[in-house]
């Protein structure tokens, strides 16, 4: 799930809904989106990453979450 970073109650509410929805066939981490990175990404035409950023924690997370989901 990309959703915007920080907290907002409105994309809150929406991933609770697919959760409750798809139960434990999803995994439980979220990726945040910046717009700032993606635009830079898409003009660029390569794929732009930080890994010292609140984006690259998360894609952290998830990578930690998929090694214990299939160890």
């Amino acid at each position: 799930n990309m959703i915007p970073r920080g907290v907002r109650p409105a994309y809150i509410s929406f991933i609770n809904k697919i959760r409750e929805f798809y139960g434990d066939t999803i995994l439980q981490t979220t990726v945040g989106y910046q717009d700032a990175v993606a635009s830079r990404s898409t003009m660029s035409g390569k794929l732009l990453y930080n890994s010292k950023t609140g984006v690259g924690e998360d894609y952290r997370n998830l990578v930690d979450e998929l090694i214990k989901e299939f160890d």
